[in-house]
This record gives C-alpha cells, structure tokens and sequence, in this order.
C-alpha cells in the first residue's frame, strides 16, 4: 500500500520531500522490483525566486539556449559505527569495504550526470491537456564531487534519515551555504530519499542514479510532477480504479491489499519486460487472487490503466520506475531550475559555468580509521574530478619534503610505505610523528587547475608480523672487525633481498644489496667488512613483502 506521510515543516519553513518505495499495489503484498515513490508532506507552493531576484550570475533564457554546462558542488557522506566498521550500504544489503567511499561517490555522481547528459522525451502528455512536446531537452546542469567524508557514528547509523535537517545537516553539513550535501542514510520505512525543497541537502539509501536526481529535483525547486508543480509542461497522471467492481471508488484496502481505489497512479507498465504477464490482484489481501488478468478482467470490472501506455510517466519527478533508465526533464522544469540556480544566494552553490572542459575538482581526504599498522599510511586523492594532470606535493612547515612532479593520469590513492633502508621510519625522507601538508594540485585539458591540502601527522611504525616467514638467527661477532657471519631461516618459498646499510652516514648509504630466490630452510652466509669505516650499521632483509632487520656494530 503506498503510503503518504503528514507533513512537518522544517528549517524555518522549507519543506522535506521523501521518496518511497512502494509495496506492489495490485499482487498479493509483493513488492515490485525497482519500483519507486515518493510523497510531500504539505500542499505544494509556489517558490520560484520573485522576478527582481532572477539572473544574478548567469541569463536563464542564455544558458538554456545554448545548453551551457552549470557545475554544482555536492558533498557525498557515509555513514560506520563508532568503531568505524560496517559498511557502506546504509540497508546492509551489499557489503561495501569503507575503502570504497570515494570510488562508490563518484560512481553516483557519474551516473547522475550521465542520465541528466541523455535526458529523454515526455511521454504521454497529450491525454492530460498538456501540449504534445517530444522534444528532448538538453538539461544544462550536472553535479561536481566537491567532497567525500566517512563518519563513524553509530547514532548516524541508527537515525533515520527523516531527520536530514535536525541532525544529519546539523551534525555533519559540510560548506552548507555553498555545497550540496547527500547523506547515505536509511529511511526508517518505505522511503529511499528525502530533500529540503529549495534547499542545499539531500539523503538517499541507494545508490541508483534516478533516485539521487529525484531528490536533487527537490532541492532545485522542482515539485512532483503529477501534482501541481507550477510547471506548464508536466503530466498530472492520476486515475481512481474500482478494484473491487461494485460501482464506486470509496474503499481502501489495509495493507497487504491495494490500498485506496482513489488517486492512484502508475509506477509501471504492466506488459513491461520486467513484468511479461500482468500480476493478478489480491485487492483484500486476504491470499485469495480476486482479479484474474487486470487487462482482461470479467465483466463488470474494468481494465487497469497500468496496462496502457498512456498511464505511464517518465517524469523524474514522478512516481516511476523508469526514472533510472530514461527520464525526462521538460522544458518548463529546465526553465524552473535554472530560475531557482540563478538567484544570488544559489548561485555560491555554482563551482563553474563552461562550454569547454568540465572543471576539475580537488579531493583528498583520510579515511578515520588509517594507521601504519599494515606499514602503509593511505591517503584518498583518488576519484578527484575531471582532471587529466596532478601534482602531489607534501612539506612539512614550508620545506618540500617529497613531490610526485606532474603526472599524466588521474591521482589515486597515494600510500607512503615503510622503508627498506631505514625499517623503523618512512620512504622518502617521511618521519613517524611528525605533522605534514600534502598538496594537491589537479588540472584538465583547458590548462584549469585547483588545489586542496591536507595537513596529517604520520603515526609511529608498529606494523609486526604475527608469524614471519623468516628470521635472522644469529649474527656473530658483533661487534665486529674484518668480517661477520649472519644465518637466517625461511618458512616458505619466496624472493629474498639482503641490504648493509649505515646508520651513522645521513644518507643510510647501502653498503650490501644482494637478491636471491630461496627455498624453505637454513642459510648462512659470511661477510668481509675491512674497507667499513668504525659505526652502526643495520643488516635489513626483504622477504615476501615484509621486512625485517638486526643491528650491528663494527668497532
């Protein structure tokens, strides 16, 4: 049974639209597969920005013309327990590794732009005194990954995301007065979205594309199309269906059934390929099918709209399945969304307006439950937007201490290891302990660049293996003089390096590097060291990826 919540308002009176997913309303209580609703909490009104206000950084009337790309900034947040595990996936259905954030956010946001860049026709208008308009438009705006953040709340993780403005936007809104935030969050019940019409947030509980613009719709003022949305060019497909065919439209069906006979609508055709057969219909949900063949019922019950074409709506803000595969923005609601865009306060929302190449956008971030314990210390440069060049460039103070040059390709993620030269401390000069700035710099086609940093303190080393795959056994003499003899042993096959390094030159100068391939067992090997000067010195071996030292001393 579709289900439309009271309405609430909130924050200073902007109104929340969620988006449901609706129970089958004609087949036994089954839920249709990819099926999707969406309900308003208070009648529609008119929010368009007054006349005065309008193009304060672009022309509508411009860039509608010329379909010029407008480029809005959204935030895109997840949610973990407080131990920072779980995953992803607010429904628990998909297990999603937390590492995954950035590449599953930009996955959303490029399949959000991707259904905006194909934009379809209006079906089905004309049955509804609207104009026949089989255009299909070109919708100007697309969204920008502004930022990528995981939280480890597992208050978040246990809040609806009913509640976006009370404490979602309030506890973890990020730039809210110039950058859209979307919460991963469920919606406790049938919703899979909720937005602030007209406002600057959003949350969806899945990650299709067709739901993220149907919340995002909200947020750029547009209202459900089959209800008055003070757009001229949008079908009101509404319909009442005597289910029960005893003359009247007066009854509602508790759930399981169909619900009320009154205001319906499609969510879709029922000769779909996802549906080959029309579902029979259980109007009482009592398990017994009192409705055959919906298209072809005995007399006196009528046919079910669902089965014509003409029932179905493609809106994207609409009640539809089909707002994933091919949805359609008409003209009007283009024109509304641009209007809303072009006002002074929503135009900060705006990251840039081309007709060139798309900006490219910065991103970088640590995920809250990095450490070294794997001897890597990550760090998520990866999924930055639009860019074909980067430059990585870290300092600690103002002095470089490491810098990647400019590279051809999209940064990723960016790792610094533990080092083979100096076991207890990092490549490239990094120090465990010690406070960084990691720069980075993205730049497209067009010669556009950005920059973020973000500054990090290295922890201490402590990465240990539980059970080594080798291990020094004994190194004598050490001190020592004119030579030593180390023996080592190796539980496994594997390729093994062998390094001599000084820990009294500053340039840990590598006085020994030997490789071999080993079999499990017991080796010994004997080394001159009359040319080395008196000083520490530290034997370091590399087996299987980890690594493993012992230090001596020549006297």
């Amino acid at each position: 049974m579709s289900t439309f919540f009271p309405a609430f308002p909130v924050g200073g009176g902007v109104i929340l639209i969620a988006f449901f997913l609706v129970l089958n309303t004609v087949a036994q209580g089954q839920q249709l597969d990819g099926v999707q609703l969406c309900g308003t909490e208070e009648p529609a009104q008119n929010l368009l920005p007054p006349s005065e206000s309008l193009d304060h950084c672009f022309t509508v009337q411009t860039i509608f013309d010329n379909c010029t790309k407008i480029w809005l900034r959204v935030n895109i947040h997840f949610f973990l327990d407080d131990n920072c595990e779980g995953t992803l996936d607010p429904l628990g259905n998909e297990t999603i590794s937390p590492e995954k954030a950035y590449e599953v956010a930009e996955s959303l946001i490029n399949s959000a732009n991707d259904r905006l860049e194909n934009n379809r026709e209006q079906w089905n208008q004309v049955p509804w005194g609207v104009l026949l308009d089989q255009t299909r438009y070109c919708v100007p705006f697309r969204y920008l990954l502004s930022g990528v953040y995981v939280h480890c709340s597992t208050t978040a993780t246990n809040t609806s995301a009913s509640q976006l403005n009370s404490f979602f936007q309030a506890n973890f809104g990020v730039n809210v007065s110039s950058e859209y935030n979307c919460y991963i969050a469920e919606y406790v019940g049938s919703s899979t979205g909720v937005a602030a019409l007209s406002g600057n947030r959003l949350a969806v509980e899945n990650f299709a594309p067709g739901n993220f613009n149907h919340e995002m719709g909200h947020c750029l003022n547009l209202e459900h199309s089959w209800a008055e949305d003070f757009v001229s060019d949008t079908p009101e497909i509404r319909f009442d269906y005597d289910f029960n065919c005893d003359g009247d439209v007066d009854d509602t069906f508790s759930s399981p059934g169909i619900g009320k006979e009154k205001d319906r609508q499609c969510y879709v055709y029922f000769y779909d390929t996802h549906f080959p057969l029309p579902p029979p219909i259980d109007y009482n949900g009592d398990g017994v099918v009192d409705i055959q063949d919906p298209c072809d019922p005995d007399l006196p019950c009528l046919p079910y709209p669902c089965c014509q074409w003409e029932y179905n709506n493609n809106n994207i803000m609409a009640y539809s399945s089909y707002i994933d595969c091919c949805s359609a923005y008409t003209k009007g609601q283009i024109l509304r969304a641009l209007d809303h865009l072009s006002t002074e306060t929503v135009c900060e929302f705006i990251e840039d307006i081309t007709d060139t190449c798309h900006p490219p956008k910065a991103n970088a971030a640590i995920l809250p439950f990095e450490n070294a314990d794997d001897c890597n210390y990550c760090l998520h440069f990866e999924h930055s937007m639009n860019e074909t060049w980067y430059l990585l460039e870290f300092l600690e103070g103002a002095n470089l201490v490491h810098s990647t040059g400019w590279v051809n390709e999209q940064v990723g993620v960016y790792c610094i290891s533990q080092s083979v030269k100096f076991p207890n401390q990092y490549d490239n000069g990094f120090q465990g302990g010690h406070t960084y700035t990691a720069k980075l710099t993205v730049e497209n086609d067009c010669g556009d660049a950005e920059t973020r940093e973000l500054a990090f303190t290295l922890p201490v080393l402590s990465c240990v293996s539980d059970v080594p795959p080798f291990d020094f056994k004994d190194l004598a003499p050490n001190p020592f003089l004119n030579n030593f003899t180390y023996e080592y042993e190796t539980s496994e096959t594997g390729n093994l390096k062998i390094w001599l390094i000084s820990l009294s030159d500053r340039n840990n100068a590598e006085l020994i590097a030997e490789e071999t391939d080993l079999q499990p067992g017991v080796y010994q090997q004997t080394k001159s060291t009359v040319a080395l000067q008196s000083g520490v010195y530290a034997l370091v071996a590399q087996f299987n990826g980890g690594i493993y030292s012992i230090n001596l001393v020549k006297s």
